[in-house]
């Protein structure tokens, strides 16, 4: 037996139980009103749409289970003697959660589905289908048997593609234009650039020309500088010349001055030694007399000791007179020779 046709054996049959095809059967073919009229059942008979689930009971479920949640959740922690403050901050912190949870579609708490839930359920495998067979969104089931609104919408989609490869030509012939436009503006600028290059080139030029000038008029200006340097140079020489001539000129004054001087010194000397010696001579000549003088007073009072001793008077008296005599006289010499002495250091 092969897809419900055939024998469920072929013991007994007497045949081998190869199936095979019919080829000499002529299946009834339908006409064309038939066609139509089945055609027209279809269009008549479409599926109805499926029922929609209300979002806002879903919602409201959802708060539901969400506040009852947090109830056991108060009620655990009493049991366990957990604190007010800690319970309602922990409470906070779920019912944000969840919160959260819940809008962005993740909250499941209860197992079992209602319709509501299976009609979500249903639009979600029906918008897995459309995009797995790339159905447009405003799809309407049956339309598919809408022969009339299949060619229009063939008639649609042609002219959508025809209006779409006009606006691509347009497209290409507005880049193409714009790029044409962007190479001669592309072109425009390199004659620019061209251009200014050119100008800077020449500028660079009178930029080394008035460069070079400068250089030439510093070059000049520095040789003029060393000029005037060697102008200054040689003068300042004739000034050290001169300043030296000043030297050497006040030195021969100062030489002469002190020759002058030492003439005069010497001068001085000369006049000073001979004034010693005109002292010394004066001083032994003075010597001279007093020796003289003494020795004549010596011989009046020998003579005059003579002439006593003859007539009366003692020896004694005599000698004792002349010892005087000596005596005074020999102080008043050394006196003189002292005083002659220290003037003569004096004057040296």
């Amino acid at each position: 037996m092969y897809n419900g046709i055939g024998l469920s054996t072929p013991r007994g049959s007497g045949t081998s139980g190869y199936i095979q095809k019919n080829m000499s059967m002529v299946r009834p073919q339908k006409s064309r009103e038939e066609f139509l009229k089945d055609l027209q059942q279809l269009r008549e008979n479409v599926l109805p749409p499926p029922k929609k689930a209300n979002r806002d009971i879903l919602l409201h479920k959802q708060k539901r289970s969400i506040l009852l949640h947090l109830e056991k959740l108060r009620q655990e922690l009493h049991e366990r003697g957990t604190a007010e403050e800690e319970i309602e901050e922990r409470l906070k912190t779920a019912e944000a959660k969840l919160n959260e949870m819940m809008e962005k579609g993740e909250l499941d708490f209860e197992k079992k589905e209602d319709t509501h839930q299976q009609a979500i359920a249903k639009e979600r495998e029906y918008e897995r289908m459309r995009r797995a067979f790339a159905m447009s969104e405003d799809y309407r089931p049956g339309s598919a048997f809408d022969f009339e609104g299949q060619e229009k919408k063939k008639l649609e989609k042609v002219h959508e593609s025809e209006k779409r490869k006009e606006e691509e030509r347009q497209i290409r012939k507005e880049k193409k234009r714009a790029e044409r436009e962007r190479e001669k503006e592309r072109e425009q600028r390199e004659k620019e650039r061209e251009k200014e290059k050119e100008r800077e080139k020449e500028k660079e030029k009178e930029r080394e020309n008035r460069e070079k000038e400068r250089q030439r008029e510093k070059e000049r200006e520095r040789e003029r500088e060393r000029e005037r340097e060697k102008e200054r140079e040689k003068e300042r020489e004739r000034e050290r010349e001169k300043e030296r001539q000043r030297e050497r000129e006040k030195e021969k004054e100062r030489e002469r001055e002190r020759k002058a001087k030492e003439e005069s010194e010497a001068l001085e000397k000369k006049r000073l030694a001979e004034e010693l010696k005109a002292k010394e001579a004066k001083a032994k000549e003075e010597e001279r007399r007093e020796r003289e003088k003494a020795a004549k007073q010596r011989g009046r009072r020998k003579e005059s000791s003579s002439s006593s001793s003859r007539s009366s008077s003692p020896s004694g008296d005599s000698s004792d007179s002349v010892s005087e005599s000596s005596s005074e006289s020999s102080p008043s010499r050394s006196r003189s020779r002292s005083d002659s002495r220290r003037r003569t250091k004096k004057k040296r």
